[in-house]
């Protein structure tokens, strides 16, 4: 190839890997990763039904207590799962740990409370207390 070649290709290299980015970027920004904010509020829901129902200044009262008992449901089904996972974590971390050295096993301790911490933070019960602890082991008790 000679010079002029070579610096043709490179240019059409450059403007497709450009052109892919941008793209790229575009698609990301519209369909990408949607960061959770926990369930709606009762006041979100009832201004979203008001809008594309056109409701009544009586059809919003008549449905207000309906919509506090449906976000109440959503929050317990979710901090239900959140003890799930907290669960999941446990029993297979306590596999795991059998095949680690000790000094393993002390870090692997403290990966599995940071991750039950987090999860604690997700839920909104805060830090990762021992109310936790003790209904996960009474839950496996139990089973």
């Amino acid at each position: 190839m000679n010079k002029l070649s070579r610096l043709q290709v490179t240019f059409y290299m450059a403007a497709i890997f450009l052109a892919g980015g941008v793209s790229g970027g575009a698609i990301s920004s519209r369909f990408g990763h949607r960061t959770y904010s926990g369930p709606p509020s009762t006041r979100h829901l009832q201004a979203r039904l008001e809008h594309h129902l056109n409701l009544t200044p009586e059809q919003v009262q008549q449905i207000q207590p309906i919509l506090k008992r449906m976000v109440q449901d959503y929050k317990s089904v979710q901090v239900a799962g959140y003890h799930q996972m907290s669960d999941i974590l446990s029993r297979h971390y306590e596999e795991i740990s059998k095949f680690l050295t000790p000094e393993q096993q002390e870090k692997l301790k403290r990966i599995e409370h940071e991750g039950k911490e987090r999860l604690n933070r997700a839920c909104g019960e805060g830090s990762h207390g021992k109310k936790g602890e003790d209904e996960s082991r009474e839950r496996k008790r139990q089973d």
